[in-house]
């Protein structure tokens, strides 16, 4: 047993009584918190003679010393700062140099603490070069016609404005209005009365007066003219992936419809005349669209009403470099909720299969409605509506009495909806309509022994055997047929050329559709936008080839996402509408084009339909049975 004297217990309390008070006696104090440095902002850019203010803020500096203030640069000069030296939370003026430099520079300004030099802020000044750029970029250009370019330049401190040249391989070239105009100031440009050859692009350059090293180019080109021909794009989405960037939905997100009206002008300069924008009504009031953004609400949601109506003002205010204006159409897509393929009207409808005949018909006249509303009070600025045409089904496909093929409910959907809609429209002054479809597999266009099994005056004629039977069910239910036939227009080649078998298909549609009454107008609502630049120029040529031998063929609008290249091949933007347009001179004999079957570009590209997948909507692969016929009877 150990025995622990009083002392040393008095001794450890003496001990901890100093650690407790501080050592020597003396009582301790916290370490006042470094100095801190701030900026106003920490970048910018400014341009030459022009200057930028910055304020520093000091923290915990009990001497109130304030900042100084320096600058560099890898090159001088780099600007000064005045004053060099200011309190906390006063300012200071950065100058940059008088003169730009020849490439962008950056500066940074420093402010150091007085007080505790190592304690600084610094900001980047960006002190840019001259930069020029032309407006639009690429444009197409008519024989004789004019077009208007601006060349802007930037961070120019004499606004000197560009001068103008315009070049070509091959004169003449075409003139210009002026040899240099101010920074964003239109010039015009003729082009000359014979333009150059198709593969020839002519150059509008502008360069800078203040620095003739810095200019920029347009790029135009030489396309030819046919009356009463229009070339379109079926324009639904910004970007390749339809999914995303559908933008209908979407549109009331400010960088959607920044981005959308950019393409609306970039397609107009590029000689586009029309946009086909599809809708498709999906998903069911208050269910999520799984973040596709292509899937609209059935009935249509005020918000997309609102999308649809701002999307079209935007479309209205588009003049292209050319002077050409665009026309909107808008076809209206029954899928997943609105899907009348699904069940029928005794049973119920849409996915579901829950929709009451009498509920299914009042969602599609309160969707209707609201499509109307939305477009029918938008005009462009030269009076004219907007909304030309809404189709309000598309690829209809009825088979004839006896038959099952087709897509289910078709008839009875269009003679129980159909007349209401016209009636709605026509007073809206928009023009009603339905679209069809054309096979235009080589196989089936040319088979010369095929005998229709219902309809004699098909023989020979398969490639209107989907569009003669839905236009006969149309006249059986009473309804009228539209005043131009439009269609899907898919062409797949075995060895002829695409004119071959688009001429075929034309010649088909003027021997057996009259019969019914129909005038011997045709669009292609639906077609194409092959992957490969060449063979999607005699792609596109068939079409401005046809047009420009008969009249009958007024417009072609090519499909865009999904799969318009072939299959897993959804183009975006920008598109060569130039190569459906006509070429400026008669186009050389074009020897036969490679064997593309329908294993290489796909089934029909649009064509989609969905499945359950955890009970909601889920895509799965384009494809529809009629779609993939090629070597027997479409029944």
């Amino acid at each position: 047993m150990r025995v622990t004297s009083n002392l040393s217990i008095l001794g450890i309390g003496h001990c901890l009584s100093i650690l407790l008070s501080g050592c020597g006696g003396r009582s301790s104090s916290p370490l006042p918190p470094p100095i801190s440095v701030s900026l106003s902002q920490n970048s910018a850019t400014v341009q030459a003679g022009a200057t930028a203010s910055f304020t520093a803020n000091v923290s915990n500096d009990s001497t109130n010393s304030g900042v100084k203030w320096s600058v560099s640069c890898p090159t001088a000069p780099c600007g000064t700062v005045s004053p060099v030296t200011t309190a906390s939370g006063a300012s200071t003026t950065y100058s940059a140099p008088s003169t730009p430099p020849t490439s962008n520079v950056t500066v940074v300004v420093v402010a150091a603490s007085v007080a505790d030099p190592t304690k600084a802020a610094s900001a980047n000044v960006t002190f840019p070069a001259i930069s020029v750029s032309v407006s639009p970029g690429t444009a197409v250009v008519q024989a004789a016609a004019t077009e208007q370019l601006a060349g802007t330049v930037s961070y120019d401190p004499s606004n000197g404005g560009v001068t103008w040249t315009v070049s070509c391989p091959t004169s003449p070239c075409g003139t210009l209005s002026a040899n240099s105009t101010p920074s964003g100031v239109a010039i015009a440009y003729t082009a000359p009365i014979t333009l150059p050859s198709a593969d020839t692009m002519i150059t509008l350059t502008a360069t800078s007066v203040a620095d003739a090293s810095k200019s920029s180019s347009a790029t135009l080109i030489p396309v030819g003219h046919i009356a009463d021909y229009d070339v379109g794009v079926d324009y639904h989405s910004y970007g390749a992936d339809y999914n995303g960037t559908s933008f209908i939905t979407t549109y009331n997100q400010p960088q959607v419809r920044q981005t959308v009206q950019a393409q609306l002008q970039g397609m107009a300069d590029r000689g586009a005349t029309f946009l086909l924008t599809h809708i498709w009504f999906v998903t069911y009031p208050g269910t999520s669209n799984l973040g596709d953004t292509w899937r609209a609400t059935f009935p249509m949601t005020d918000q997309e009403a609102a999308n649809l109506s701002a999307y079209a003002q935007d479309v209205a205010v588009i003049q292209g470099a050319g002077g050409n204006r665009l026309r909107l159409d808008v076809a209206l897509e029954w899928l997943g909720a609105s899907d009348y393929g699904i069940g029928s009207p005794t049973t119920g409808l849409g996915y579901n299969k829950d929709l009451s005949a009498m509920e299914f018909i009042s969602r599609i006249k309160t969707t209707t409605g609201k499509v109307l509303t939305a477009v029918s009070n938008v005009n462009r600025p030269d009076g004219v509506r907007v909304v030309d045409t809404i189709y309000f089904d598309d690829e209809v496909m009825i088979p004839g009495p006896g038959e099952t093929d087709g897509r289910p409910n078709a008839s009875w959907f269009l003679a129980n909806n159909y007349p209401q809609f016209i009636s709605d429209a026509t007073q809206a002054g928009i023009r009603p309509s339905v679209y069809f479809w054309a096979d235009g597999n080589q196989n089936n266009v040319s088979d010369s022994t095929y005998v229709d099994s219902l309809y004699p005056i098909l023989n020979g004629r398969r490639s209107m055997f989907w569009i003669y039977r839905s236009m006969r069910n149309m006249i059986d239910n009473g309804l009228p047929l539209p005043s131009r036939i439009d269609f899907s227009c898919y062409l797949i080649s075995t060895g002829a050329t695409y004119d071959q078998i688009l001429q075929h298909i034309l010649d088909d549609a003027d021997a057996a559709l009259p019969s019914l009454g129909a005038p011997q107008l045709y669009g292609a609502a639906e077609t194409y936008y092959l992957a490969d630049p060449a063979q999607r120029l005699q792609y596109g040529q068939a079409f401005a080839s046809q047009a420009a031998l008969n009249s009958r063929l007024r417009r072609v609008s090519f499909w865009t996402t999904p799969d318009s290249g072939g299959t897993g091949q959804g183009p975006a933007y920008p598109f060569t509408i130039e190569d459906f347009l006509p070429l400026p001179s008669p186009p050389p004999v074009v020897p036969p084009i490679s064997t593309v079957s329908a294993s290489s570009v796909g089934p029909h590209p649009r064509w989609v339909s969905l499945e359950p997948q955890s009970k909601q909507w889920r895509l799965r692969p384009p494809h529809h049975p009629a779609r993939l016929r090629s070597s027997r009877d479409p029944l």
